[in-house]
């Protein structure tokens, strides 16, 4: 038997909050109520908030904040809506009549159109101030992602083609529909899919050239296509960057495993009419084996649960404004990765029965775009993409002390 489900509704909680700008009083609201904030700018430009004290629900504290600005709040999906001024009545006649009917938007390329499903968007700063160091960990962090199938930690064996870790890459997989229904982009290009099974690494885009990770969390087919069946991931580049960075990070767990050795290098000029960037990123990961940890006493020691990586990757991106109105970029992307997974299956010795993988990744994408500026507010683009994976699986079976099958060969 099941029971009907019923919208919850949202907890009051103490707001103290004093009278300032909107925007500023807006984002504290929704950081105190756990929520995303999505407005147009120009909408809560120059408008004052009172100041908020006491005990209210998330609506009744935005209706508070938003009395008398001719603005409305909705909140749906954990994201609080800023609508712009309401639009004048329908009369009642028009509704009598029918000639008035709802209209449901599935997807717009409307620019500046709100979202019609919840969107989070993370800078580099906050995704380094979570302790994140790579676009892998980020992903690995969404509680909106599945973390199995093509990440690291993913081990030999596991049920379901679609779980099984090929080349410790990592993937986006919203809401565990699969690393191909997830559509990741990078600056609004599509990138090569890894390996066999149609997934994207996004740990193979430095982290140091980032700027931020805009991230859809609901169907986007719509607009976007069938790969965008469970929402669209988009890293977009820094576009403004000036001089360089050098950052160096080294890094242990405490019950030993997986040392971390990470260099990184961000160098980019921007002119007048023109800016470049260039990111390098080098790292070096040892493995966690099962030995190594309490609660897989069950495991033999040598099984893989974080594997060896090697990793090299780099990005180039920049742009030249031809004109006023016609504006040329490009961006290209490079990684080589090289990894190792020991399984064994009948004891510590993985070549009495087991599996050895030492798969190694190689992909880069080149897109050149061209962009338009039309009048009375139409743009035009014209882009391309050219992308390669290739993945040398190189995994063998032992048994008796010998391979008994070797699975090699390139997949791209």
């Amino acid at each position: 038997m099941s029971t009907a489900a019923f919208a919850q509704e949202r907890p009051a909680r103490d707001y103290d909050i004093a009278a300032q700008d909107l925007k500023t009083a807006l984002r504290e609201v929704a950081r105190a109520s756990g929520l995303e904030l999505l407005a147009i700018s120009d909408d809560l430009r120059g408008k004052k908030a009172p100041a908020l004290n006491g005990h209210f629900t998330p609506d009744d504290a935005l209706a508070q904040l938003l009395r008398g600005t001719g603005l409305s709040a909705e909140i749906s999906g954990g994201t609080i809506y800023i609508r712009g001024r309401e639009e004048p009545r329908i009369a009642a006649d028009d509704v009598q009549s029918g000639s008035v009917t709802d209209i449901v938007v599935t997807g717009t390329r409307i620019r500046g159109a709100l979202p019609s499903s919840p969107t989070i968007t993370k800078t580099q700063e906050e995704i380094r101030k979570s302790g994140l160091t790579n676009l892998g960990d980020f992903a690995r962090s969404l509680p909106q992602s599945f973390s199995g199938g093509q990440n690291p930690g993913v081990t030999v064996g596991v049920t379901g083609e679609t779980n099984q870790n090929v080349s410790s890459a990592s993937s986006l997989n919203l809401r565990g529909l699969g690393q191909d229904a997830t559509l990741t982009l990078l600056n609004g290009h599509r990138l090569a899919y890894n390996s066999a099974q149609q997934a994207i690494d996004i740990s193979a885009i430095p982290l140091a050239a980032v700027d931020r990770v805009e991230i859809i969390t609901d169907g986007a087919s719509a607009i976007y296509g069938s790969d965008a069946v469970a929402g669209v991931a988009n890293v977009i580049l820094k576009r403004s960057f000036d001089g360089a960075s050098l950052t160096a990070r080294l890094g242990a767990s405490t019950d030993g495993g997986d040392r971390q050795q990470e260099y990184s290098i961000v160098a980019g000029t921007t002119g007048s009419r023109a800016g470049f960037i260039a990111s390098y990123d080098f790292e070096r990961d040892t493995p966690i084996n099962a030995g190594r940890r309490s609660y897989t006493d069950g495991s033999f020691p040598s099984t893989t649960l974080l594997p060896y990586q090697r990793h090299h990757s780099a990005v180039v991106s920049g742009y030249w404004d031809i004109s006023s109105r016609l504006t040329a970029s490009v961006d290209a992307l490079y990684s080589s990765r090289h990894s190792t997974t020991v399984q064994p299956l009948a004891s510590n010795n993985y070549t009495d029965l087991g599996y050895y993988r030492t798969p190694a990744v190689q992909s880069y994408a080149i897109s050149p775009k061209l962009a338009w500026t039309l009048p009375a507010g139409w743009s035009a683009t014209l882009l391309a993409t050219y992308g390669e994976d290739k993945t040398d699986v190189n995994s063998r079976f032992y048994s008796g002390g010998g391979t008994q099958l070797r699975l090699g060969g390139i997949l791209s």
